[in-house]
């Protein structure tokens, strides 16, 4: 079953190229990732909201701070998956761009990434787990690291929607997502 909704995934991430291929926006596949410091996030808050509802699939996104140019990343940590993750398919953005730029994507060994930044508030990207590291019983695990530039002063709204997220079986997986804060000081 895994390689059939590997395949299923592969098939979705070349739409998705195709789909963006023809406009303006910066393609990138990333077949790695490298270890990237997590200065300038907060895990209280993150920690906090987590032990609101344990018992459901969650996305936090932790508050995070960054000075005038500085670059800090933005873990995407899903709770639990019970029935593993085949594949997901996400949207990140910054509410206001004056604060901060998304400037890349970064994942954990999946077998087959893509994302697109478009002009710094968002990122669509998605990933194939095609070398089953999310199986069954899986928890507290980075789906992938958003690196965010800090540019003015200020504070700005992190979001993120959940497309599409298919567990080992082919079911939907729908995590609760709590929003973050991103300041620039």
């Amino acid at each position: 079953m895994k390689r059939f909704l590997s395949i299923k995934w592969i098939a979705a991430a070349l739409v998705l190229i195709l789909v963006v291929g023809g406009s303006q926006e910066a393609v990138a596949f990333s077949s790695g990732s490298s270890t990237a410091s997590l200065g300038g996030v907060d895990y209280s808050s993150f920690l906090s909201r987590l032990a609101e509802d344990e018992s459901v699939s969650a996305i936090t996104l932790p508050d995070a701070g960054a000075s005038v140019g500085e670059i800090v990343s933005v873990p995407l940590v899903l709770t639990e998956a019970p029935s593993g993750v085949a594949g997901f398919l996400m949207e990140f953005s910054l509410v206001d761009v004056s604060v901060g730029s998304i400037v890349s994507v970064e994942f954990p060994e999946y077998g087959l990434t893509y994302d697109a930044v478009t002009d710094g508030s968002q990122v669509r990207f998605a990933a194939a787990d095609l070398f089953q590291l999310f199986e069954a019983g899986a928890t507290d695990f980075t789906l992938a690291l958003v690196n965010i530039q800090g540019l003015s002063e200020g504070s700005t709204a992190l979001r993120l929607c959940v497309v599409q997220m298919d567990d080992d079986n082919g079911n939907p997986i729908t995590p609760q997502v709590f929003d973050g804060t991103f300041t620039t000081f």
